[in-house]
């Protein structure tokens, strides 16, 4: 069974995670999202989710750490990418993923709370 802990990285002051007493990967983006308004909404080879301040990261750890998402919703925001640029390379139209998106959004405004207004965004 594999032991894991975090503490602080000694750098960047950041949250990192320890695996058997040694610093997991270290990724350089900050855990902290500025402003209260998150958008859903796809654009070519960015993931699914915007900020105040721009695209946020999609990797899941930061998503799970940053925005306390669920696994579950984790895996359908980026199946959701996926479909959208399964959608645009084959010549099909991506407004049908619309609904989809819409209760995307939905999900994500139960797990954030009050901590951020959630919008999708066409």
């Amino acid at each position: 069974m594999m032991t894991m802990a975090t503490t602080l990285c000694p750098m960047c002051g950041r949250p990192v995670k320890l695996i058997r007493g040694v610093m997991a990967e270290h990724r350089s983006y900050s855990w902290n999202v500025e402003g209260t308004r998150l958008r859903i909404m796809w654009d070519e080879g960015a993931g699914p989710l915007w900020g105040e301040e721009g695209l946020l990261p999609d990797d899941p750890d930061w998503l799970r750490e940053a925005l306390g998402v669920s696994d579950a919703l984790i895996a359908d925001l980026l199946a959701w990418v996926r479909d959208m640029d399964e959608a645009r390379d084959r010549g099909q139209s991506q407004a049908l993923l619309n609904p989809r998106a819409l209760q995307l959004a939905d999900r994500l405004q139960t797990e954030v709370g009050s901590r951020f207004r959630i919008r999708f965004r066409p």
